[in-house]
């Protein structure tokens, strides 16, 4: 979703629509990017393992690879989740003028705390 506005919402988890929605009635994973004109989220419903923040289930060995990396970035600390939260920008499609000057797909860090 793209939230427009003059001065990005950092609780973007308190946005009206969000709540009237439904989607806080779920546990979900909202990804919040704060860019200058506004807020761009993205919405991820967590598995139904996942009770809330203070009882994530320890790892097990028979765990797919990829349960494994949720449980260790859900209960990993700021820097755990910091050092491994990327975002690629790539341009798939759209008017000559943006993809002549596209950025070529590259790791972007991101820098400062996740809310969680």
């Amino acid at each position: 979703s793209l939230f427009t506005r003059s001065d990005p919402e950092e609780e973007i988890w308190r946005e009206p629509l969000l709540i009237q929605s439904g989607l806080r009635d779920v546990p979900t994973f909202i990804a919040n990017m704060m860019f200058p004109f506004g807020n761009m989220t993205a919405y991820f419903k967590l598995p139904d393992w996942f009770d809330d923040w203070d009882n994530i289930p320890e790892e097990k060995e028979d765990d797919p690879p990829d349960v494994k990396a949720l449980k260790r970035f859900l209960s990993g600390d700021e820097d755990y989740r910091n050092a491994r939260c990327k975002i690629i920008p790539h341009v798939v499609d759209g008017p000559l003028a943006i993809r002549l000057i596209k950025p070529r797909p590259m790791e972007v860090n991101i820098d400062g705390p996740l809310a969680i």
